[in-house]
């Protein structure tokens, strides 16, 4: 080892490290104030889920309370805010969480006694029954629990029946018998349902006392009952009548049954309140429908059970769909589809039209479309029976025009050529006398061979005995046309090689035409051969051309779903060309037929159908088969008969009010079905 190897030992190398605390890295406290504020974040978001899940969030109270708006008369039309319906154009009314109709103001907070009991705090219970002995003469109280009471009428929220005037509840009796006021047979000793239609029962008149004399008349409306006047009027919400408040429906219902002395016969009854009936025609004083007929039965006496109605929507009631009919016997049922009953004064709000089914000629012709093209028995395709080669072509023009026996072109042919040497040949043996018979016989027979190989190669007559006079073969055969006409095709050339089953020129006659068009299945029946026909071109406006259908093709394309018609127009001046796009008109004749309007028939695709109308404010959907139309107007052949009305135009309207009143009708028929059997119920 060498001195500069040597390695001396450096106290300042090897000091110790000092004793203590080491210093943090930067930021440790800043990132750990970041971690636990998400930890926290995080933590307060579970906080919110699981009260959210639980059903305990505040905020929840305050979004049961926002009120929506709906249409009494298409419930299942919901808006945010107060506006009209944009189906009838009624004033929307306001609804609860629950899908109730709030009482009072639209706009206003929803009264407590609108609210089902579960929704109403104990503190807010308490105060209900303290607040009532400070309320005006006008309070409202349940006639089932005298401490729910309200400044303005509503439901009570324990026992959903109509809260009443404080006044009128102080009267009722201790006895107190309930009765539906739909059908007034339903009757029960406590509250409750009705089974048939599922109405509140309400206390019937007979276990309350008169009201007295010097109250005042006050009115309110069936439909909305938050709706009070001082004075008769309408309702501006739905338009009803109102009717006095201090007399009940069930109390009007059985006013009514009772004005009518037991064992009278009535003429006329209401199909929505079969109990209300009269002597004379008119309208029902609760609902506003006409009075129909008492039905007589069989030994000329009235059924005394005429059909019960259903319940609808306010300004339409369902009617009975086989009465409807049996009005109206040429016409049938349509399937999903129940008649219907509007209110005259809703028939111009939704703007109804309608016309009347009448006898009327209607404008027979049927228009098709078409092609011009030749006449097919005046067309002809030349060509040639032997193979050979084009010496001279005298025609070099397509669309050229011919004339019957005009040469058209000359060819060689070495088949053709061999032919006439053989002919020749035979025609100078027979020529040759001889006394021997049979040979004679035999060469005779030859030359005829020759004869008729010459014929079936394409010559003539005249071509052959041309022949036979000279001496020798030609080495060529002309081609003449076999008619007068025009050149439409050419596929020759000068020089050109062809073979037997080539066409050479195709020649037409275009003195008369044909035009081929297309007439749909609807139309089939009305056109037959023989019919005249106009065709107009769009090369001649204004000119017209007559002429007849000359062709019917008896298959149908799959396609178009259309058959071909062939028409024959003759061809003066040569102006209509082959190709040419034409329009035909093909007249039927007038008939005078039974029509509708076209507005007025309703088409799904399986069945066509329209809306009848009876009395003015009835409408029965009745099934049509239709023959064919024309412009406005098409044919009826069954359904429908002279004089009917018929609705052209809103019928897609009342076409949805009918399949919802025929959706309503099917749920009500089942669930009546299964509610009767076990009511506890009596009937009187």
């Amino acid at each position: 080892m060498t001195n500069n190897d040597e390695k001396y030992y450096d106290p300042s190398e090897h000091e110790p490290m000092p004793e203590g605390e080491e210093k943090p890295p930067p930021l440790t406290r800043t990132m750990a104030a970041v971690r636990w504020t998400i930890l926290a974040g995080m933590t307060i978001f579970a906080l919110v889920m699981i009260v959210n899940a639980l059903g305990l969030a505040p905020w929840d109270a305050h979004a049961s309370d926002n009120v929506q708006y709906h249409c009494p008369m298409h419930p299942t039309y919901i808006a945010s805010q107060p506006g009209d319906c944009p189906i009838c154009g009624m004033s929307l009314v306001p609804i609860n969480s629950e899908g109730k109709e709030v009482a009072g103001s639209e706009s206003g907070p929803q009264d407590p006694v609108d609210r089902k009991p579960d929704k109403i705090p104990e503190a807010e219970k308490s105060d209900i029954s303290k607040k009532g002995e400070k309320l005006s003469t006008e309070q409202y109280v349940c006639p089932m629990h005298p401490e729910v009471k309200s400044d303005k009428p509503g439901d009570c929220p324990k026992c959903g029946m109509d809260l009443v005037k404080a006044a009128k509840a102080e009267k009722v009796s201790a006895e107190t018998t309930y009765v539906c006021p739909m059908h007034p047979e339903v009757t029960s000793d406590k509250p409750g349902e009705c089974p048939k239609c599922g109405m509140d029962l309400t206390v019937a008149s007979g276990t309350r006392e008169a009201s007295s004399d010097s109250a005042t008349a006050v009115y309110t409306c069936p439909m909305h009952p938050d709706v009070i006047s001082d004075k008769p009027g309408e309702c501006p919400k739905c338009g009803m009548d109102l009717v006095p408040a201090s007399k009940t429906d069930n109390e009007q219902e059985i006013d009514t049954v009772k004005s009518k002395p037991a064992g009278t016969s009535a003429k006329y009854y209401c199909p929505m309140h079969p109990e209300v009936t009269s002597d004379e025609p008119g309208r029902c004083p609760k609902c506003k429908m006409f009075l129909e007929p008492v039905k007589q039965e069989s030994d000329g006496k009235p059924d005394p059970t005429p059909p019960a109605g259903h319940e609808g929507h306010s300004g339409m009631q369902m009617e009975n769909n086989e009465q409807a009919l049996a009005r109206h016997p040429s016409g049938g049922s349509v399937p999903g589809l129940v008649p219907v009953t509007i209110e005259p004064n809703r028939l111009q709000l939704i703007g109804v039209k309608t016309a009347s089914v009448e006898r009327r000629r209607l404008d027979s012709q049927t228009s098709i479309v078409g092609y011009v093209t030749p006449d097919e028995n005046k067309m002809k395709n030349i060509n040639a029976r032997v193979s050979g080669w084009v010496v001279d072509l005298f025609v070099n023009e397509t669309g050229q025009y011919v004339e019957a026996g005009q040469p058209l072109m000359s060819l060689y042919s070495q088949d053709l050529y061999q032919a006439e040497q053989d002919f020749l040949s035979a025609r100078d043996a027979l020529k040759d006398g001889s006394t021997d018979q049979a040979l004679t016989s035999m060469r005779q027979q030859i030359y005829d061979a020759a004869r008729v190989r010459l014929k079936l190669l394409g010559l003539s007559n005249d071509q052959i005995d041309e022949l036979a006079k000279s001496d020798f073969a030609s080495s060529q055969m002309m081609i003449k046309s076999p008619v007068s006409g025009y050149v439409l095709t050419k596929n020759i050339l000068p020089g050109q090689y062809f073979t037997p089953d080539q066409n050479l020129f195709t020649v037409a006659d275009l003195s008369d035409i044909w035009v081929i068009g297309d007439v749909y299945e609807q139309d089939i029946s009305s056109v037959t051969a023989g019919m005249p026909v106009t065709m107009t071109l769009t090369a001649f406006p204004g000119e017209r051309f007559s002429g007849k259908v000359d062709f019917i093709y008896p298959s149908v394309s799959s396609q178009t779903r259309a058959m071909k018609v062939r028409a024959q127009f003759p061809n003066k001046g040569m102006k209509i060309r082959p190709g040419m796009y034409a329009e035909i008109e093909i007249e039927r004749g007038a008939d005078n037929v039974l029509a509708i309007p076209q507005d007025a028939v309703m088409d799904n695709g399986d069945i066509q159908y329209a809306f009848i109308v009876h009395d003015r404010a009835h409408f029965v959907p009745t099934r049509l088969e239709l023959g064919h139309e024309t412009g406005d107007w098409v044919e009826v052949l069954s359904g429908v008969k002279g004089g009917d009305v018929v609705v052209t135009s809103a019928n897609f309207l009342i076409d949805s009010e009918s399949r919802l009143k025929a959706a309503i009708a099917g749920m009500t028929g089942t669930s009546q079905q299964s509610a009767e059997p076990g009511t506890g119920t009596h009937a009187h």
